[in-house]
């Protein structure tokens, strides 16, 4: 069964994209449950992600087409189709390819120091990318859910610092996990209720769902974004500052040699406390 949805996938590829594939594995990360996720090589060995998304909208793939426009670091453009569109459509799903970056996790580590100032740069730098008529209409506005994280966020905390049982070893490590970041936390906290109640002008891109999940590791401190997020990025109110966009070496990751992002206030350079 799986031998022939990866035929009839390479089929589809061959008529949308152009491209003859000479293998095609089913890649099994990613929390979208509407969507399938391959990992294919071409016969002239270039490596390509290909997923076939039943769910949500096309979104993801128009911001991440204009992020990559834009000159974003760390962003994988998706490929054209052979009439121009960023999928094919395939009885109401979306059939969409992006170059193959990397296969190590963030998630799986390690995340070292220079890791942690790649991802604030390209953080930075997508916040910074003008918003077009496209992108809003495309994406959700943002926000309405900070009230509900801080109040959980602050929940949690509570209850691991007067945990009603110290003898158990899995929350007593949890407990002293939290504890190590607890400062970190409460100083994001502050800064989302600060810039929550100020939001105010134009909107800005903001990706919904920046776990180390959806992060790809690179030589020498270079991170790539997973555009294959579940959730869209979504549109959130300004950070005031301003942001220079590293330059990007030949994979398209941040290089590390170039001029750092001057980080806006509420955005750290290391993200890690989140």
């Amino acid at each position: 069964m799986a031998r022939e949805v990866s035929r009839q996938v390479a089929g589809w590829v061959r008529a949308d994209f152009g491209l003859d594939l000479s293998t095609l594995d089913e890649v099994a990360h990613g929390t979208d449950e509407h969507a399938r996720l391959w990992r294919a090589r071409t016969s002239e060995g270039a490596r390509y992600a290909v997923k076939l998304s039943g769910g949500g909208t096309a979104a993801g793939l128009i911001v991440t087409a204009h992020l990559a426009a834009q000159g974003v670091p760390g962003i994988a453009a998706p490929l054209r189709t052979r009439d121009g569109r960023l999928y094919g459509d395939r009885g109401g799903r979306r059939l969409s390819m992006v170059p193959w970056v990397g296969d190590q996790r963030a998630l799986d580590g390690p995340m070292t120091e220079a890791h942690w100032h790649a991802y604030g740069e390209v953080l930075a730098a997508v916040h910074a990318v003008p918003v077009t008529d496209e992108l809003a209409r495309a994406l959700p506005a943002g926000g309405d859910a900070y009230p509900s994280i801080v109040a959980a966020t602050r929940d949690v905390a509570g209850r691991l610092r007067d945990r009603i049982d110290p003898g158990d070893p899995l929350v007593a490590g949890l407990a002293a996990t939290w504890a190590s970041v607890a400062d970190r936390v409460s100083t994001l906290i502050r800064g989302v209720e600060r810039l929550a109640a100020a939001r105010s002008g134009p909107a800005v891109v903001c990706h919904g769902d920046p776990h180390l999940g959806n992060l790809l590791l690179g030589p020498d401190g270079q991170v790539c974004r997973r555009s294959r997020a579940r959730r869209p990025q979504r549109l959130d109110p300004p950070r005031a500052g301003s942001c220079r966009q590293p330059r990007r070496s030949r994979d398209g990751c941040p290089d590390r040699t170039g001029p750092r992002v001057a980080c806006r206030p509420g955005h750290p350079r290391r993200h890690g406390a989140a």
